[in-house]
C-alpha cells in the first residue's frame, strides 16, 4: 500500500509451503496488523473483518483532503479497505476488498460482480460500480459507464441488461452515462471516490451528448 510506504507482511520457506494463500505475518518490529469488525473491535482468530496496519512508515494523510484522511487513518492505523482474517498464529489471509462491497439494507453486494455483468453489454466501454450513502438503506448501488464510440446508452438500457442477470437489489439505482473516460488515479485505477462524491445526493446524470 502507498499509505503504509512499503512492506506490511512477509512469508517464506516452510510457512509459505504450509500456507500458500497467506500474506504472512506483520513485519517485526516496525509493523502491526489487526483485524476489526464493523464496530472497530478486534476480531478473533479466523473471524473476517477489515485489515488495519500500524507502522512507523505510515503516511500522515492525503494532501488537501481531510475527509479522506479521517476515513483512512484512525489513531495511526491505516484502514486498508481489504477484508481478511488471521489464524491462531497471526498469519494474514486476504479474502475480499471491503471498499468494493456495498451494504444495501443488510445485503452485501460485490461491485466486481455487477461490473462483470455490465461489461457483457456490447455498448459498455468501461464502468465502475460503487455505493453512495442513503438514509433508509445505508447505501444504494450506483454506477458510472462510458459507452463505446458511437453508442448511445440510457439508464433504462442498463437496468434492462442487468435485471436478467443479477438480483434486483444489485441493480444500480443511480446510473451516470459519461461520454468521456472515467477518472483514474495516478496508478491507473478507476477513481471511484471521485465518482462517488459526484453521485452522492444527485439523480441519474447522463452526459450531454455521445462521442462522435
Amino acid at each position: 500500500l502507498t499509505e503504509t510506504n512499503g512492506l506490511a507482511t512477509t512469508i517464506g520457506g516452510a510457512n509459505l509451503i504450509k500456507r500458500p494463500n497467506s500474506c504472512g505475518r506483520a513485519v517485526p518490529p516496525t509493523v502491526n496488523v489487526r483485524i476489526v469488525d464493523e464496530d472497530g473491535k478486534n476480531c478473533r482468530a479466523g473471524q473476517q473483518g477489515e485489515i488495519l496496519v500500524y507502522g512507523a512508515m505510515n503516511f500522515s494523510g492525503y494532501w488537501n483532503d481531510e475527509q479522506a484522511t479521517k476515513a483512512t487513518l484512525v489513531d495511526g492505523w491505516v484502514r486498508t479497505g481489504d477484508v481478511g482474517y488471521m489464524d491462531d498464529e497471526e498469519f494474514l489471509f486476504i479474502t475480499d476488498r471491503a471498499k468494493d462491497l456495498i451494504i444495501r439494507g443488510g445485503e452485501n453486494i460485490s461491485c466486481q460482480e455487477v461490473e462483470a455483468v455490465l461489461y457483457e453489454h456490447p455498448g459498455v466501454r468501461e464502468c465502475a460500480v460503487f455505493g453512495i450513502p442513503n438514509d433508509l438503506l445505508g447505501e444504494i448501488v450506483a454506477c458510472a459507464i462510458t459507452p463505446r464510440k458511437g453508442v448511445t446508452l440510457l439508464p433504462d438500457d442498463v437496468a434492462e441488461h442487468l435485471k436478467k442477470r443479477v438480483a434486483r437489489y444489485k441493480i444500480p439505482t443511480q446510473v451516470q452515462i459519461l461520454y468521456e473516460p472515467l477518472p483514474r488515479t495516478a496508478s491507473g485505477k478507476i477513481f471511484k471516490r471521485a465518482l462517488r462524491e459526484k453521485a452522492s445526493g444527485k439523480s441519474t446524470t447522463p452526459s450531454d451528448k455521445p462521442a462522435g
